[in-house]
Formats: structure tokens, C-alpha cells, sequence
């Protein structure tokens, strides 16, 4: 894993809760990147990280992941964090479920408007096409 920036006094090293090198995680895992504004000038930033996954075998092709974003940063406001977090696995219960909820009852709404409005469209096509179809016996 490799991180790139040009801060230009703007902003911090980037702080990563994972080790540089290592195994890939078996299990779903979280890992959290910092990019830490120091507040003294304003700047936008191209950060670049890079993931090398090695495989085990030649059989397999390596991967190389590469994820960009643009850090903005402003004058006078400092995005600085002095605690660590570790790394959680995703079905960790001190981890709040609400958006999740929040998301699943979205999806079973609009999967009902859904229903609703196909059945609706259903039966007014059998409306329209019986209209239609006793029109042309006459």
C-alpha cells in the first residue's frame, strides 16, 4: 500500500489504521483513511493510493488498485484527530444499524410502489383491451 500527495504545507502525512504490508483480510474488514488538514493555508489536494495485491501463486495475475480523490483543505480550519481508531470487522455490534435499516425499508417501499404500479397498469390494459376487444364483436 502506497499513498501519494503533494500537501504543499496544507495538509498532513495521511494516517491509515492498517500496516502497510500484510495479508489480505479472509474476512470483511473496515479500514479508515485520514487526510488531515493543518488549517494553515487553503489548497486542493490529489491524493493517491495505491493497493498491490501479490498473488500466492503464478498462476494468478497481481492487481493493482488505485483510488484518487481531491482533498480540500481551507485556511484556518484544521481537521486534525489525536485518537487512533483500529480496524472493526464489519459485523461488529458496537456499530450502529440505522442507516442499514433506513436503506432496507427504502428498498421494500420502492418495491411495493412497484408492485402497486404494475398492477395498477395490469388492469387497466385489461380494461382498455376488453373495451377494445367487445368494440370490434358489435
Amino acid at each position: 500500500m502506497g499513498i501519494d500527495y503533494e500537501s504543499r504545507g496544507a495538509m498532513l502525512p495521511p494516517q491509515v489504521n492498517i500496516s502497510e504490508r500484510g495479508y489480505v483480510p479472509t474476512t470483511l474488514q473496515t479500514f479508515r483513511v485520514r487526510l488531515p488538514c493543518t488549517g494553515s493555508r487553503s489548497a486542493e489536494i490529489l491524493v493517491t493510493m495505491q493497493l498491490n495485491i501479490s498473488a500466492p501463486d503464478r498462476m494468478h495475475k497481481d492487481v493493482r488498485l488505485t483510488f484518487k480523490r481531491n482533498k480540500i483543505c481551507l485556511k484556518g480550519l484544521s481537521t486534525i484527530v489525536t485518537h487512533n481508531d483500529t480496524a472493526r470487522l464489519a459485523g461488529d455490534a458496537n456499530r450502529s444499524t440505522g442507516g442499514v435499516l433506513f436503506a432496507a425499508g427504502g428498498c421494500a417501499a420502492a418495491a411495493l410502489a412497484l408492485l402497486a404500479g404494475a398492477a395498477a397498469a395490469g388492469t387497466l390494459y385489461k380494461r382498455g383491451n376488453k373495451a377494445r376487444h367487445h368494440d370490434s364483436i358489435q
